[in-house]
């Protein structure tokens, strides 16, 4: 139903004084997006959500990396053994920096895919591998780190798959 009414709008700028669509009096065609123009609007959706996730889990891990280290230190004094909070919150925050490189990457490629450029393809197939580390590291967030994996593997294999036919490569050039 959006397709149809975007294809109408689309259509209306092209020929304002046309009252019918491309196949007769009243009949509208489904535009076909390419799936450059997905993979395109993904990176825009991971790169957003990916700088909100990254600066959460940066700042998160920072949190746990500093309590940590305060209740080990209280341990030690107290002859308990280290809990090792300290270095979960370092883990966090070294995964939610690995989260906001693709993101930041992510933007710049999409750019660059929209324009078809040479170095969009590239540096989307660059994000695509980050993403499918980025995304099996998000598992340790439970049911939202599923769906985040989800997510990047979704753009990483339609990076992969859509970037690297001869076709399409040529569009790069």
């Amino acid at each position: 139903m959006v397709n149809l009414a975007l294809h109408r709008i689309c259509h209306r700028l092209h020929n304002p004084r046309s009252k019918s669509g491309p196949l007769g009096r009243n009949k509208f065609a489904l535009v076909q997006t390419h799936p450059i123009v997905l993979n395109d609007q993904l990176g825009f959706v991971i790169g957003g959500l990916g700088i909100i996730c990254g600066a959460i889990s940066l700042l998160g891990g920072g949190m746990f990396a500093a309590g940590g280290s305060a209740v080990d230190q209280a341990a030690a004094k107290a002859g308990i053994s280290p809990t090792g909070a300290s270095t979960v919150g370092g883990l966090i925050m070294i995964y939610g920096l690995v989260t906001l490189v693709t993101s930041i990457m992510a933007i710049p490629a999409s750019i660059g895919l929209l324009q078809r450029k040479k170095w969009g393809r590239t540096l989307t197939l660059v994000t695509g591998g980050l993403a499918i580390v980025d995304g099996l590291a998000s598992i340790i967030y439970g049911i939202f780190g599923i769906l985040y994996l989800a997510l990047l593997l979704t753009y990483a294999i339609m990076a992969f798959v859509t970037l690297l036919k001869a076709p399409v490569a040529a569009e790069f050039r």
